[in-house]
């Protein structure tokens, strides 16, 4: 069996960070906060989210170590930890990286190049 690319302890993570990700809501709660940090309240309205929802997912981000927050007087506010998501992109490059000296093999399932002598549409 050929040597993994990626350790099973870092897939592992990278499956537990996916199925953080995998969730409309948080995703939509990402895509705000990377201009930069939010208060709790703005990322509710910006999002559509009921206060009670938005806190919900603000939580299992902040859980994941995906956002980062703080306390300003009454407000608390939230940020991108783009380590971490940098960290998870990094580990699907190597997962979608052929092996060292080898090529990717040709007509698998998944695999978007056509096969010799195959037409198009």
């Amino acid at each position: 069996m050929p040597p993994t690319i990626v350790p099973i302890d870092e897939v592992a993570r990278l499956a537990s960070d996916l199925a953080v990700l995998a969730e409309p809501h948080r995703l939509l709660v990402l895509g705000e906060l990377r201009a930069g940090h939010r208060s709790a309240g703005s990322l509710a309205k910006a999002t559509g989210m009921a206060p009670s929802l938005a806190s919900h997912h603000l939580a299992v981000l902040l859980r994941a170590d995906l956002v980062s927050r703080w306390r300003e007087g009454s407000f608390v506010y939230y940020t991108l930890n783009r380590r971490r998501m940098g960290e998870i992109q990094q580990a699907l490059t190597r997962l979608a990286k052929p092996p060292a000296g080898g090529r990717a093999p040709r007509g698998r399932a998944g695999d978007s190049r056509p096969e010799a002598g195959a037409q198009a549409g």
